[in-house]
């Protein structure tokens, strides 16, 4: 048998020769390599065999191929949907359920707890912004994990060509990671400026939606 290349590694839009010319000769020769068969046309379903001991390698049309190798993403795209529809409605009556409780209160501001609840809704907030984000990170250097949701949130935005525009103090200057984020966004369009000290930590989505620390209990508001 020779030499394969890496299946999986190469442009799926652009099969490998060795692929190609595999499934061309069991289309012309009907030769018989059911052993030899590359991974990809076995999950593209384009050869297959006959199931029994050197059984012979079978060439699919493929518009025959694609529709058995699409058929079990498209139902699991469908059941993933009617999940969502789900999540969805069950939300919309908790939403009522919130709101009522709100009204009776005198709070003005949204308070979420939990660091994943947060990211969700930061996340959230930051892609539906259209024109600007603003933020002030006080301290020094970011830990890498808070430094590339960073990047996450603010690459597809910047591409969007949404203005951001950051503050940080002049200590993030000496933290390698930090300085290297900064100079990511300052390439992608951002705008950052370091202070000797920053307001605190803040994060505004068109001017209309705000995100700040609580407070001690790890809430945000």
């Amino acid at each position: 048998m020779r030499d394969r290349p890496n299946c999986g590694e190469a442009d799926p839009k652009a099969p490998c020769d060795w692929a190609r010319d595999l499934y061309r000769r069991a289309i012309v020769e009907r030769d018989n390599f059911s052993d030899d068969i590359p991974d990809c046309l076995r999950k593209l379903q384009l050869l297959i065999t006959s199931g029994q001991e050197d059984g012979q390698a079978y060439a699919v049309p493929p518009a025959v191929a694609a529709e058995a190798a699409l058929r079990p993403v498209e139902e699991e795209m469908a059941r993933l949907r009617r999940e969502a529809a789900r999540i969805r409605a069950t939300m919309a009556a908790y939403d009522t359920v919130y709101s009522e409780a709100r009204s009776q209160g005198e709070e003005t501001v949204t308070v979420i707890y939990g660091e994943r609840a947060i990211h969700h809704a930061l996340q959230a907030a930051v892609e539906s912004c259209t024109e600007e984000l603003l933020v002030s990170q006080p301290g020094g250097g970011l830990p890498a994990r808070l430094l590339h949701r960073g990047l996450v949130l603010s690459l597809p935005l910047l591409a969007r060509g949404v203005r951001q525009r950051t503050l940080y103090q002049h200590s993030a200057r000496t933290h390698k990671p930090t300085l290297a984020h900064i100079e990511r966004l300052l390439t992608d369009g951002a705008e950052v400026r370091t202070l000797a000290e920053t307001p605190d930590q803040l994060i505004v989505c068109d001017r209309d939606a705000a995100f700040l620390p609580a407070g001690e209990d790890g809430g945000t508001r």
